[in-house]
């Protein structure tokens, strides 16, 4: 049975976050497919291991660029399915070309998966830097970069 783990980290406004609202969509088209899922808002990233252990989740939906890299491995387990959210906001667009070793680094764990909540030409852009600087196959990054709307299909598997 697949449960899905939502985590965000909370903050001011949070329920007005773009991303805690799709979480919620998607949380709420879940449930029309009796999938299990719930959203966790985290204070500290240490509260993360704990969640995961509650929760036993098949799936984990994150936010890219939240954890270090190392921080992610640390918690990584290859039995859970992972996907880091790039969100749709000035700041994280800007901050891509200088986290393209950070997305490097993530996708390197087993069943992780970077989603881009944005435009067609944005997700592509993310494609070319880690193609341009890794030396990736078409093949190979496509299926580990896709827009948020594929990663539900990965879900409904």
């Amino acid at each position: 049975m697949k449960k899905v783990l939502f985590l965000l980290e909370n903050g001011p406004n949070i329920r007005s976050n773009p991303e805690y609202q799709y979480d919620r969509f998607v949380k709420y088209s879940l449930s029309l497919d009796d999938i299990e899922s719930d959203i966790y808002l985290i204070d500290n990233p240490d509260e993360i291991q704990k969640k995961l252990e509650i929760y036993n989740p098949t799936h984990v939906v994150l936010p890219a660029l939240w954890l270090d890299p190392e921080r992610f491995r640390s918690i990584h387990k290859d039995s859970i399915i992972w996907i880091l959210r790039i969100p749709k906001n000035a700041e994280t667009v800007a901050a891509i070309e200088q986290s393209v070793g950070w997305l490097n680094s993530y996708i390197q764990c087993e069943n992780t998966l970077i989603s881009c909540n944005n435009n067609k030409e944005f997700l592509d852009n993310v494609r070319d830097m880690l193609q341009d600087e890794y030396e990736y196959t078409t093949q190979e990054i496509t299926q580990k970069i896709m827009s948020c709307d594929i990663v539900m299909t990965t879900i409904l598997k």
